[in-house]
């Protein structure tokens, strides 16, 4: 009897291509509202390497999306929030009675990063002197997550993200 020895190396190409079909359906449900109502996971991705992966709260709602994370004055490294666009659109984001430094990343229609802010609390500041974070062209999404994570992680501009839910 004549035993084969599958190799990982002759096991990789189809395990990738296999997860790359799976998580293909992850960036978001048909409605782009989370299955279960609740929290989503966000993987920021450069080629088929994990950068880095957080837990965030979802803000598909305008209401949900005015609120964001004003009012924390803390927020967990491994967590964040997704805002849901749909339809997509150009945004503007500021720091109005947010108290914590984010990373504001905007993410395209096709799960890719397209700009990254380094936003900062703006106490005591009247709304029309707040400093304006455009996303620089049409977004799905944007995450906002503890500053400085996207540059520890070497999430930039061109990365892929996922979601699931």
């Amino acid at each position: 009897m004549k035993l084969t020895v599958m190799r990982w190396t002759h096991i990789f190409p189809f395990a990738l291509l296999a997860a790359s079909i799976l998580m293909s359906g992850c960036i978001t449900s048909d409605n782009n509202e989370p299955a279960n109502g609740g929290d989503a996971t966000v993987t920021f991705l450069q080629g088929d390497q994990v950068l880095l992966a957080v837990t965030c709260e979802v803000a598909e709602t305008e209401k949900e999306r005015e609120v964001g994370l004003m009012n924390r004055d803390h927020l967990d490294t491994d967590s964040g929030m997704l805002f849901v666009f749909e339809p997509p659109r150009e945004v503007t984001f500021w720091m109005k009675d947010t108290l914590i430094q984010l990373d504001i990343i905007f993410v395209d229609t096709n799960g890719t990063v397209i700009g990254i802010a380094r936003a900062d609390p703006e106490p005591d500041t009247p709304d029309h002197l707040l400093k304006r974070y455009p996303s620089g062209g049409a977004v799905g999404w944007v995450v906002e997550i503890d500053q400085g994570l996207s540059r520890e992680h070497n999430v930039t501009a061109g990365s892929r993200m996922m979601i699931s839910y």
